[in-house]
């Protein structure tokens, strides 16, 4: 029993002198946040949106304008957009909320959601930043590997490097 307990003793004072250097790894692993604020475009969609701080250090996202030929001029049943007429159904609509920053990829925001106005849900989403040109977003239900792929491509009067 002695041999037991200074077994114990012995693991529990090597996790104490360890749990400090263990605490300071944790905080080299926070990685600079990269700037994805500003406009994008996605030709998939025909949307221009604008990536916008919000709340405690989130992401949000609203469209800015759209393409004439984009599916959602003509936008089906949505109950939130019946009310509104014409142009004014998407443009100022926020798609995008509530995205988080990972610490540990810089490139990379989760727990966000996306309106998707053609048929009125919203859906869990990540953002990764591919390129300083290049956002990968991610729309899925439930968990990741159920969703699809969007790509928006940075305005480049907006980049960072731009200074717009």
């Amino acid at each position: 029993m002695a041999r037991v307990i200074t077994y114990l003793a012995l693991g529990l004072a090597l996790l104490a002198v360890s749990f400090p250097a263990l605490a300071a790894d944790s905080d080299n692993n926070i990685t600079e946040l990269r700037d994805i604020t500003g406009l994008w475009t996605s030709e998939e969609l025909g949307f221009e949106l604008e990536i916008y701080g919000c709340g405690d250090a989130n992401l949000c996202g609203r469209v800015v304008s759209y393409s004439k030929s984009s599916d959602y001029v003509d936008l089906p049943k949505a109950p939130q957009l019946e009310e509104v007429a014409g142009d004014q159904r998407i443009v100022g609509r926020e798609l995008l909320s509530g995205f988080e920053a990972d610490l540990e990829n810089g490139a990379k925001w989760n727990n966000g959601r996306i309106f998707n106005p053609k048929d009125g849900r919203t859906y869990k989403s990540t953002l990764t930043l591919a390129d300083e040109d290049t956002l990968k977003l991610r729309a899925y239900v439930g968990i990741p590997i159920f969703g699809r792929n969007l790509t928006l491509k940075r305005i480049p009067q907006y980049s960072p490097a731009g200074g717009g």
